[in-house]
C-alpha cells in the first residue's frame, strides 16, 4: 500500500518451514520534502518535516494565509500605543516581519529596555550648524541660532543671516530714522556695512564726508 510522504520498498522474507511460506512485507520509509522540494513552502516560511508529511511554519512578525503561505502582521493595527511605541511622542510605522517607532523630527527613538524618544543635541552632533560665526543654543526637539552682531535669526531661528544695514528700513516710517552713512555711500559687508566717501573726501565724525585737508 502507498502513502502520501512514503516511499514503498518490497521485502520477500523466506520462512524455511514446514510449509515453505512466502511472506511479502511492504514498509514505508518517510519523505523530507522539505529537502527534496525546497520551494514546497512560499516566502516568508520556514519547511519542518513531520512523519509522513511536512509543515510551513511562518518567520516571526508573519501569519498564515494558507497551508503554504505567510503574510506579514501589521503589529500597529492590533497593537495598543502602550504596546507598540509606549512614548506618546512616537508614532508606530509597520515594516515586513516586524514595525519601528518614529519619533517626531529632533527626537530618536531608544529601543529597549528605555522604549521612549530622546533629544538630539543638534549644537554637539553638527557644531557648525549655526555658522562658525554664531552660537548653537540645544532646545527640546530642536534648536536655535544665537547670531552674532551684524546678523539676524532666519526662518525657524534655525540659521542666521546677514543684516544688510544699507537697506534697513525705518520700523513704521520713523521720520526720525537715520541712514548709517546719511552723508555717503553706504556699502554691506558681512556682518557689518561700510560708509565710503567720493574720490577728494574723506570720511569723518557721525559717517560724514568731509574735504581732505
Amino acid at each position: 500500500m502507498w502513502l502520501k510522504g512514503y516511499i514503498s520498498s518490497l521485502h520477500s522474507l523466506k520462512f524455511d518451514s514446514i510449509f515453505h511460506i512466502l511472506i511479502l512485507f511492504q514498509f514505508q520509509l518517510d519523505i523530507n520534502e522539505c529537502e527534496l522540494n525546497r520551494d514546497s513552502c512560499g516566502a516568508h516560511t520556514f519547511c519542518k518535516n513531520t512523519i509522513g508529511s511536512y509543515q510551513c511554519i511562518c518567520k516571526h512578525g508573519y501569519k498564515n494565509i494558507n497551508e503554504t503561505d505567510c503574510t506579514d502582521i501589521d503589529e500597529c493595527s492590533i497593537f495598543t500605543p502602550a504596546e507598540s511605541c509606549p512614548d506618546t511622542r512616537a508614532r508606530c510605522v509597520n515594516t515586513q516581519g516586524s514595525y519601528v517607532c518614529v519619533c517626531p523630527e529632533g527626537f530618536i527613538w531608544l529601543g529597549y529596555p528605555d522604549l521612549k524618544c530622546k533629544d538630539v543635541n543638534e549644537c554637539t552632533e553638527k557644531s557648525d550648524i549655526c555658522g562658525k560665526e554664531h552660537q548653537c543654543v540645544n532646545m527640546i526637539g530642536g534648536y536655535r541660532c544665537q547670531c552674532a552682531p551684524g546678523y539676524k535669526n532666519g526662518e525657524n531661528e534655525k540659521s542666521c543671516v546677514d543684516i544688510d544695514e544699507c537697506n534697513v528700513k525705518p520700523y513704521n516710517n520713523d521720520i526720525n530714522y537715520i541712514s548709517p552713512c546719511p552723508y555717503s555711500l553706504c556699502i554691506n559687508q558681512p556682518g557689518s556695512y561700510q560708509c565710503q566717501c567720493p574720490d577728494g573726501f574723506r570720511l569723518g565724525r557721525g559717517n560724514r564726508c568731509y574735504g581732505k585737508m
